[in-house]
């Protein structure tokens, strides 16, 4: 019983970081156009962030909003005039993330930024739709942790199970990645759970684990390109 303890503790401390780190952080680089990004591809087209496959950043925006206009004619302007231009010009999504994410209403468009707007002048409510989108991605940390846990359990039992879960989720990258609009995390759950649920295939054909296989192979390919290494490790 207590190793379980102690990997119940090392998840409770996971959570409990990268939660924090979720509502106390501001936007990374990377994230407003991951999240602009992904939210454009409702509609079918893809031309934003080419340098990343869709799955994630689609993934991170189901249960954001898209955000209204209306008031905005001049954000909606340098919205539509970045999106135009973007199969052409590889700055044009930031420009499309700054103005989706962080536009001002006509009416404050163009003041002076000495002062924080008020929150009616936003194009969108920024902080919210980061929240949402972070909480979301989250879930690939944790689904991370489990894997985690239940394959050195599997090889080297429970004591083993509560030592890499306790790695796992103390480890600085994974905590603070975890709770990030971005790829990273997504891709290393879905190259893990390919190694593993091969290992498990090549012990037991099952239908599950070949069909589990197939899914986290192609999940890889489709959340991050550095994936095409899953390759020759299958090899």
């Amino acid at each position: 019983m207590r190793p379980y303890l102690i990997a119940a503790a090392a998840f409770i401390a996971f959570l409990a970081l990268a939660i924090s780190d979720v509502f106390t952080t501001s936007a990374t680089t990377d994230e407003g156009v991951h999240l602009a990004s992904g939210l454009s591809y409702r509609s079918g087209d893809y031309r934003l962030n080419p340098e990343h496959p869709p799955l994630l950043k689609r993934f991170a925006t189901l249960f954001v909003a898209q955000p209204s206009f209306d008031g905005a004619a001049q954000a909606r302007q340098k919205v539509d005039e970045a999106w135009a231009g973007a199969e052409s010009d590889a700055m044009a999504q930031w420009t499309y993330s700054h103005y989706t994410l962080w536009g001002l209403r006509d009416s404050h468009f163009g003041a002076a930024t000495t002062e924080l707007p008020p929150k009616s002048a936003w194009v969108a409510d920024a902080p919210a739709m980061f929240t949402r989108a972070r909480l979301t991605m989250l879930a690939c940390g944790v689904a991370l942790a489990l894997l985690v846990f239940f394959w050195s359990r599997a090889l080297w039992g429970a004591w083993g199970a509560a030592l890499s879960a306790a790695l796992f989720c103390l480890d600085p990258n994974f905590i603070a990645h975890s709770g990030l609009v971005t790829t990273d995390v997504g891709v290393s759950l879905f190259m893990f759970a390919a190694v593993f649920f091969l290992w498990r295939a090549l012990q037991r054909f099952t239908v599950v684990d070949v069909t589990g296989f197939a899914i986290a192979f192609g999940c890889a390919q489709a959340a991050k390109f550095s994936a095409i290494l899953l390759l020759p490790i299958v090899v």
